[in-house]
């Protein structure tokens, strides 16, 4: 799970997780986000609707701020700056017109190929086993926390 994918990361960002045991899987973020993290957000087919924009979009937040998040309004809220105002208002709506969600698709894109040349990442993670151990530790204490009698 651990590997350059971006559903890893997503699955990590998920709120259920974050609440579990006081772990913060957001911390993974500085030993595992490598340029190819970034690459696999780029592999990814062009946007024709919200849903598939998304997953976008977050790459585009993790490059920016580090942040992970899976809440689309929060994503639109926090790259305003980055995806030009018309197109903004025209992804808040339920179904926004496709040339609205191509517009967002590019700026995102954009920002990712960016960000990915400015930072120079590394191409694997510098810190996997402290990642790991991390996880390892986490999973540990919400194992003992779920037996323990009440």
């Amino acid at each position: 799970m651990l590997r350059q994918s971006h559903l890893a990361f997503e699955i990590l960002a998920a709120p259920c997780l974050t609440r579990a045991s006081g772990f913060q899987p957001r911390e993974l973020i500085g030993w595992l986000a490598t340029s190819k993290l970034f690459a696999s957000y780029l592999d990814l087919p062009p946007a024709r609707d919200l849903t598939a924009l998304r997953p976008l979009l977050t790459g585009a937040l993790l490059a920016t701020t580090g942040e992970l998040s899976l809440s689309l309004p929060t994503l639109l809220d926090t790259l305003g700056e980055h995806i030009d105002g018309e197109t903004l208002s025209a992804l808040t709506h339920s179904a926004p017109q496709p040339e609205a969600v191509a517009r967002a698709d590019e700026s995102a894109r954009a920002l990712l190929r960016e960000v990915n040349k400015a930072k120079s990442l590394p191409e694997h993670p510098i810190g996997y086993d402290d990642a790991n151990a991390a996880l390892v530790h986490w999973r540990l204490a919400s194992v003992v926390g779920d037996k323990t009698p009440a």
